[in-house]
């Protein structure tokens, strides 16, 4: 089965899938980027991804989202110096009403009548509700693993490669051995590297809540009656919103979470408009409520550096 790379949680993987191909999360392990086509100032993401491509990678084809003028230029620059390779940019709404949900379900159909054409396969409705009931079934199992305890770095792991993971991933996810002394949420956009948590979990703290694009942001259960490009396009607009929505629901999320909680990192990539503007808001409402923030930015490298560690270990030396 030939792959198909996507970059954002609101893209629909039951619809690939459907289509004959196998979800891709494309998160470069390289360091390398890309410093000629776009400029250095750029999200370090963006630039990876762009490096990335440089070179062949037999994959079927790739799915943008327009979540950022970042990703909108990546598709822009794909496009003009990568020729040969299928590029769909998905345009996915900023609110999540019932007009909103309507018509991201025709955006999802068009997509869906894109890639029939690019796997030469017909997206069949029945076995389209087929996948929705296997992803719900992962769901289910990731969900209740959740509950057990398991250690979130390794979590962060599989997750990298996809969500929700498939049940076999998630035999080989260990639980913990004890509680942490302090409960921490990770929030914030594409944590490449599972380093952060791990050591977290290292200083005796217990991340509670992984609040990441490459975490838990999918949605939780997807209606299997009925329309199900509707109850797709419902659903993963409803799903843990990212900053580009604006959703209240994500401010109310962060309120009850904070709350039970000894602190929050707060994880960005340099130059992320969404999340910088973003954390002058989380940063006001950890004050109000008497919690640290740590705020680490980061250049998209699979190893965390020295200065990052000693950050994070001062962090909670001082407030944990």
């Amino acid at each position: 089965m030939r792959t198909f790379g996507y970059c954002c949680t609101y893209v629909p993987l039951e619809i690939i899938e459907a289509s004959g191909f196998m979800p891709l999360r494309l998160l470069p392990s390289s360091h390398e980027k890309e410093d000629v086509l776009l400029d250095p100032n750029f999200c370090p993401y963006v630039r990876a991804l762009l490096a990335y491509f440089r070179s062949p990678r037999g994959i079927a084809g790739i799915v943008l989202v327009n979540s950022c003028d970042g990703m909108r230029r990546l598709y822009d620059a794909l496009r003009r110096f990568s020729p040969d390779l299928f590029i769909y940019l998905l345009d996915v709404p900023r609110k999540s009403d019932e007009e909103a949900v309507k018509y991201f379900a025709n955006v999802l159909r068009d997509f869906s009548h894109w890639l029939e054409e690019l796997s030469q396969k017909k997206v069949d409705l029945e076995e389209l509700k087929e996948k929705i009931r296997l992803y719900n079934f992962r769901r289910r199992a990731f969900l209740e693993l959740l509950e057990k305890g398991p250690k979130m770095g390794e979590v962060l792991r599989v997750l990298k490669k996809g969500f929700p993971p498939d049940e076999g991933a998630l035999l080989l996810i260990p639980l913990k051995e004890e509680r942490g002394k302090t409960k921490v949420i990770i929030s914030g956009s594409v944590l490449e590297s599972e380093e952060v948590v791990k050591m977290v979990e290292d200083l005796g703290g217990e991340v509670v809540f992984l609040d990441v694009c490459s975490g838990v942001r999918g949605p939780s259960w997807v209606e299997e009656i009925g329309d199900p490009y509707f109850n797709l396009a419902r659903a993963y607009l409803r799903k843990p919103p990212c900053s580009r929505s604006f959703d209240p629901k994500r401010r109310a999320i962060w309120e009850r979470t904070i709350f039970e909680v000894g602190g929050v990192v707060f994880y960005t990539p340099k130059f992320c408009d969404h999340y910088l503007h973003e954390l002058v808001t989380l940063r006001a409402l950890c004050q109000r409520m008497g919690k640290p923030i740590l705020h680490l930015e980061t250049d998209y490298h699979p190893n965390i550096s020295e200065t990052m560690r000693t950050r994070i270990q001062a962090f909670f030396e001082k407030w944990l």
